[in-house]
């Protein structure tokens, strides 16, 4: 309000009687709620209070909070009553009080405000207290003063006692050296609050009481008169000045702090969150709060809306959201008051409380039934699907709320600017706490109910259909029968998504009972109970989250990553009859049939901004499928995440989880230690070849069934060189491994091994990176390596012969360096082969001995017509070579293996009849 003076506002008569009247009225309210107060708490908190006053009014060594003899101390006006000496006198059996003179006094007055004295208070509410201290005091009686507060604030804790003092003067009521105190607090919206919630604890009475609210707008004019002509002795009173018009801006940071603790309790801050909102829209005609309470005690209304600072409130809030037709959010405020004022009777089973007469009528106007009452008063006993029932409330009204100030916040441009980063905060956070995505696990009970009752939960794997397998969850014993009709809480393909659901919401702890149901008997108790001994283990859910963490993209530190839960692919071996006893223990190809023995992986990992996640992946892909997400996980961010592997499922639960860690160790340094300059990974899985690449920023995995189909995905179609890793039991034949090893830039690499099992098998590695693997006449090995670099030379333009390396693969592994002979390479069947890039359908012809014949590419009777043509030639297919092959393909997307591959190919296709 502005504080222009006008003798004219200040002219009529001051009535001392109707001032005594007054302060009266403000003493009674103030009785009422001391009284309030104190039938809530327990003897224990009472002695607090009723000690409070003395603890600043002396210094005695046996008091509690005591710093010296030099600490400021004395409450004006105040006098300990027996009962508090009394008090006293069981923490300090010693203390002798002496009355103080009044020119020692320096603490004003003591204030508590907030909940307390109001039907919404409770044993688990703190105490917030004011201590109002001279003004004059010196830095070092100060620094002593929040000494001792400090010393009464420990002091309370060990009493089990919440409470927060603050040191505050009439020219300043922040308290910046308060641990709880907010460094962006809003001073008028806060002392708005306090003049319409404060109990008058000891010291003065605050003046604001007496002065008319018409005269609010020409306060100073009007305290000064009081004052200068006598109607109040100043020595009686304190004040804090006028609640002047309260700026935009604190209504907004209030509202979006609401917003903000709204996120962790949901009916703590619910009812202030939308007095905020109220008064945005009446903005800039706002009419404070503490305005109408002080108008109804001027008025002489006398009902527990206006002696109770929290239907007070909840009143304003009522109307604004009636105005609104926002029936639901109503309905949700509504369900907040009930919910802070029923969680104190239920404990304290007190049929005589105050309380319970204002919830009583409450509950009738509301037209609450006698069914719906009952249901809200054994919330402990809510089932999950209640407490959704509630979470989706919640959410309407807090999405209102936060789009309602964040419209009003865009119509200001300079506003915008000022909160932007407050609201993608906040959107973000919201977002993080309330939106669903792909493997995000839901937090239901937002604390909507403090403590889920140990139940008997079940467990039920059931195959609805071919490949398709649920696991459900109940919150009680069923029976298999019962499995079959009864609608689960929960459901889904993972059994470990069903379990960090249960724990993240509260249902799953230390005290439950579980049974399970498996329908293909792999899960043992074993596995199960070792499974949630983890789960419980992993805190994520204590992690604090901060408020800047939302301004950056999310992050993972840690990932969890379960092999194989419920799932043993070996036992389902074993159920057929079969055992498989063999030195081919790679979990990745295991045995002579190579099985991959992992079946299913989940990871686990909750991110910077809170958020938990389950991913599953399952089948003969469910490596490589995590092998990607992990990727794509890390490429997103700069540090690298701790991983961490459990498998409980089979006897080679420990070599799996070993083979899965090295695994992804080898593929992620791949991609991250080297400047990410890994272009392709190639490992195996079963009798598949899987390459993982890169590719726009995204990362996507191939299969390839043979050795042929592998060289086609890892042949380079551009002219850079790619380096290509490899997964160390991919190739059991070395020479592959060996030849990628020795690979450079620039190079041509042909490594034989002569002495494989494989028969002769060969590597060769182009300039690029590409690769082809093969195999040669192993008696005449040779006359083959001959012809590869005859076809070289005489296919690919510009091959440089003087980086064409060759080696022979020792039984030691070492080389040996083979010079090629180019007389090796006369065979009496030397073929040119060119495609035809235009014909339809497509042609090539086929040129040997000076004789040429047009084949179709795609003819069923391919390989027979061209083994007639070389008998007619007098050729056998022994001793017919491919000397020069000429595609249709550009030549800048040609290289050296990929002319040799086709070769390879293009050879199998003209012998597949034989």
């Amino acid at each position: 309000m502005g504080q222009n003076i006008s003798s004219e506002a200040v002219s009529s008569d001051i009535d001392r009687k109707q001032l005594k009247q007054l302060l009266r009225r403000f003493l009674e309210i103030n009785d009422k709620r001391k009284a309030l107060l104190s039938h809530n708490l327990d003897e224990k908190d009472n002695n607090f209070i009723q000690l409070l006053p003395l603890l600043f009014h002396s210094n005695h060594p046996m008091l509690p909070g005591y710093v010296g003899s030099e600490a400021p101390c004395g409450v004006a006006n105040y006098q300990p009553d027996k009962t508090t000496l009394q008090v006293a006198k069981k923490f300090a059996r010693s203390f002798d009080y002496q009355p103080r003179a009044a020119r020692q006094i320096q603490i004003e007055a003591l204030y508590l405000m907030g909940s307390a004295g109001s039907v919404a208070h409770s044993l688990q509410s703190d105490l917030d207290v004011w201590v109002c201290v001279s003004s004059d005091l010196s830095p070092k009686q100060h620094e002593l003063l929040q000494q001792k507060r400090q010393n009464i604030q420990n002091w309370a804790r060990q009493q089990s006692i919440d409470c927060s003092i603050y040191l505050v003067t009439q020219d300043n009521i922040v308290d910046s050296a308060a641990e709880n105190e907010s460094s962006t607090i809003e001073t008028r919206l806060l002392l708005d609050e306090f003049y319409r919630t404060q109990i008058h604890l000891a010291g003065r009475y605050l003046l604001w009481w007496v002065v008319p609210c018409e005269q609010e707008q020409h306060y100073s004019a009007y305290v000064e008169r009081l004052i200068k002509e006598r109607h109040v002795q100043q020595e009686d009173f304190i004040d804090f000045g006028a609640i002047e018009q309260i700026p935009l801006n604190e209504f907004i940071s209030n509202a979006l702090w609401y917003i903000n603790k709204a996120l962790e309790s949901p009916y703590k801050t619910a009812l202030k969150l939308v007095l905020m909102e109220s008064y945005l829209s009446e903005y800039p005609d706002v009419t404070p709060l503490s305005f109408d309470y002080k108008s109804y005690v001027h008025s002489m209304m006398d009902n527990a809306t206006v002696s109770d600072a929290y239907l007070l409130m909840h009143r304003k809030v009522e109307e604004y959201l009636t105005a609104n037709e926002q029936s639901d959010r109503l309905e949700f405020v509504r369900r907040c008051l009930y919910h802070k004022i029923h969680t104190r009777l239920t404990r304290q089973q007190a049929p005589d409380s105050p309380a319970k007469a204002v919830i009583d009528e409450l509950v009738k106007e509301w037209n609450w039934s006698a069914e719906k009452r009952e249901l809200f008063d054994h919330k402990n006993k809510w089932d999950i699907n209640q407490i959704g029932n509630e979470k989706r409330l919640y959410i309407k009204q807090l999405i209102s709320s936060f789009r309602a100030i964040g419209q009003f916040i865009k119509l200001n441009e300079s506003f915008f600017e000022k909160y932007k980063n407050d609201l993608l905060c906040l959107s973000r956070k919201i977002s993080a706490n309330l939106e669903l995505t792909h493997g995000k696990i839901e937090r239901v009970n937002i604390n909507f109910v403090a403590q889920m009752l140990d139940k008997h939960l079940s467990l039920v794997r059931q195959s609805k259909a071919k490949n398709l397998e649920l696991w459900s969850f109940y919150d009680r014993a069923v029976s298999q029968q019962e499995a079959q009709s009864v609608e689960p809480v929960y459901q889904c393909s993972s059994l470990l998504e069903l379990l960090v659901w249960a724990k993240v919401n509260g249902v799953l702890n230390e005290g439950s009972s579980i049974q399970y149901r498996d329908s293909k008997q792999l899960l043992q108790y074993d596995e199960l109970e070792r499974i949630i001994q983890v789960l419980l283990s992993i805190q994520y859910e204590k992690i604090q989250v901060s408020d800047s963490a939302y301004l950056n993209s999310p992050t993972i530190k840690h990932i969890s990553c379960f092999i194989n839960i419920a799932q043993d692919k070996l036992t389902g071996v074993a159920k057929q009859g079969m055992h498989i006893i063999t030195k081919k223990n790679d979990p990745f190809c295991f045995g002579n049939d190579c099985h991959n023995l992992i079946e299913t992986i989940d990871l686990y990992y909750v991110n910077s901004w809170g958020e938990q996640f389950v991913v599953h992946f399952k089948g003969e892909q469910a490596v490589s499928e995590a092998a990607i997400a992990l990727l794509e996980l890390i490429d997103r961010q700069s540090v690298e995440p701790e991983l961490n592997y459990y498998s409980f499922s089979s006897m080679r639960a420990d070599e799996v989880v070993t083979r899965l860690k090295n695994f992804y160790r080898h593929l992620i340094l791949s991609y991250q230690g080297r400047d990410a300059h890994v272009k392709k990974y190639i490992f195996r899985l079963g009798t598949r070849y899987c390459v993982i690449e890169k590719q726009n920023e995204k990362f996507i995995v191939h299969n390839a069934a043979t050795e042929d189909q592998l060289s086609q995905l890892i042949i380079n179609q551009f002219n850079q060189y790619q380096l290509i890793e490899f997964d160390s039991r991919c190739f059991p034949d070395p020479v592959i491994r060996t030849a990628l090893q020795r690979s450079k830039p620039g190079e041509h690499f042909l490594i034989v091994n002569p002495k494989s099992e494989y028969s002769t098998s060969y590597c060769f590695v182009d300039q690029y990176g590409g690769v082809v693997y093969g195999f040669f006449n192993p008696h005449n090995y040779q006359e083959d390596i001959g012809c590869l670099h005859q076809f070289l030379t005489n296919s690919c333009a510009g091959f440089d012969e003087t980086e064409f390396r060759c080696y022979l693969l020792n039984q030691d592994q070492s080389l040996s360096r083979y010079d090629i002979n180019t007389l090796d390479a006369q065979t009496h069947g030397d073929i040119s082969i060119s495609f035809n890039a235009d014909s339809k359908p497509e042609t090539f012809n086929v040129t040997c001995h000076q004789q040429s014949f047009t084949f179709e590419q795609h003819d069923p009777e391919l390989s027979n017509k061209f083994i007639a043509w070389l008998d007619r030639l007098q050729l056998t297919p022994e001793q017919v070579t491919i000397s020069k092959l000429t595609l249709s393909t550009p030549e800048e997307l040609l290289s050296e293996a990929k002319l040799l591959l086709e070769r390879n190919l293009l050879f199998q296709s003209l012998f597949a009849s034989l």
